[in-house]
């Protein structure tokens, strides 16, 4: 039977209808019920009438249903709304919903090593991680060095970030710049004794200097900046932080999305 372009129109909209009218019920039944089997249900129609889910709902549908979350994925890579590189880098974090249908977790064990593979997915996987490292670690920096408050760490770490964000030659210009202050101030905690600073201030440096760097210095620069954090944090927390912070990198989310 052939429909009318009125009649295709009209389905549409029915099927919108009962559809929002099926999701309006489910989460109603969630709030009165709070049950996780009456959240995953809202979940899982959210994720099935095609819904975009902000991080902390596509967060509790992978704690609730893994099977779900891979379905989901693959809902945004057949749409378009994911390329298959940026789940192929979900996978190399191990990322569960990622992985399912793929064998397994990626090798793990050494994270210098580990790290050495984001070149396959070029600069900015590079930058997250060893931005991620820097972040995990940075808290140790002392910052009264020189009767103030030192180079504001805080606004070198930004600069960085603003580059992802727009990666243009002028914030990898900026960020190189803001990477020179942190290095003087290295030299100047070492010059204090202050072991810790001196490697939080080197790690800064190099996660700043990463963006004006070419692709091939730009993974040793990384390596260089892991390295150091590693010296004041244990493997396993640093590998948790980069990971998760490259996940959210590569599924198009942030904390507050």
């Amino acid at each position: 039977m052939h429909l009318c372009r009125k009649d295709e129109v009209s389905l549409r909209r029915h099927a919108v209808r009962v559809t929002d009218q099926a999701l309006r019920e489910l989460e109603r039944a969630f709030e009165e019920s709070g049950s996780e089997e009456a959240e995953l249900a809202w979940l899982r129609e959210r994720a099935r009438a095609g819904e975009k889910l902000d991080w902390e709902s596509y967060s509790r549908l992978h704690e609730l249903d893994v099977g779900a979350a891979a379905g989901y994925l693959r809902w945004r890579v057949e749409t378009g709304d994911l390329t298959q590189d940026k789940l192929e880098l979900a996978a190399y974090c191990d990322h569960g919903p990622a992985l399912v249908g793929r064998g397994g977790a990626s090798a793990s064990g050494d994270l210098s090593a580990w790290f050495q593979g984001l070149d396959l997915w070029g600069k900015e996987p590079m930058v997250h991680g060893a931005l991620a490292a820097a972040l995990s670690v940075v808290h140790l920096w002392k910052p009264d060095l020189i009767g103030d408050d030192g180079p504001p760490k805080d606004q070198i770490l930004q600069d960085a970030q603003a580059w992802l964000a727009c990666p243009c030659a002028e914030h990898a210009e900026l960020a190189h710049a803001a990477g020179w202050a942190a290095e003087i101030y290295s030299q100047l905690a070492h010059e204090h004794g202050e072991e810790a600073t001196e490697l939080v201030a080197q790690a800064v440096a190099r996660v700043a200097w990463m963006p004006d760097a070419p692709p091939n210095e730009c993974l040793a620069i990384g390596a260089r900046a892991i390295s150091m954090a590693l010296r004041l944090s244990s493997p396993e927390s640093l590998e948790s932080s980069i990971r998760s912070a490259l996940v959210l990198h590569a599924l198009d989310h942030d904390r507050g999305s």
